[in-house]
């Protein structure tokens, strides 16, 4: 029998006690509850994201790689299989003899002061690139 005319007996959705009809309030959510288990709604669910613009305001395709060759010391000389392609300078021998010149030893190349002289170490051998 119900407490006052119009109301009934009913279940808490939440902890599933029994009460009247009156005491149950609607939740944020749609389920019936008791005054115990009766909460608000959370106020960051009402915040609303300002959206962002990612795309830049303008833009440009990138520039194709640009490579730089540079010449080192034995790319610029004259021997062939030392210097470089579009390096070389005729002539320029800058300290270095080829052996083939001397006509004692093939394919090798050593290195010589500005007089003509071979470098050599302590013991007499040659310093050989």
């Amino acid at each position: 029998m119900s407490r006052w005319p119009g109301t009934w007996l009913c279940v808490c959705d939440v902890c599933g006690f029994e009460f009247h009809s009156d005491e149950l309030s609607k939740r944020w959510d749609g389920l019936m509850v008791c005054k115990d288990d009766y909460e608000q709604r959370h106020p960051s669910d009402y915040v609303r994201v300002v959206p962002e613009h990612i795309v830049p305001p303008w833009v440009r395709p990138e520039p194709p790689d640009v490579f730089i060759g540079f010449c080192t010391l034995y790319g610029r000389t004259a021997f062939a299989g030392i210097g470089e392609a579009g390096c070389m300078i005729a002539g320029n021998s800058f300290g270095i003899v080829n052996v083939q010149d001397i006509g004692t030893i093939t394919e090798s190349v050593f290195l010589v002061d500005d007089d003509g002289n071979f470098y050599t170490d302590d013991e007499g051998n040659f310093y050989i690139l």
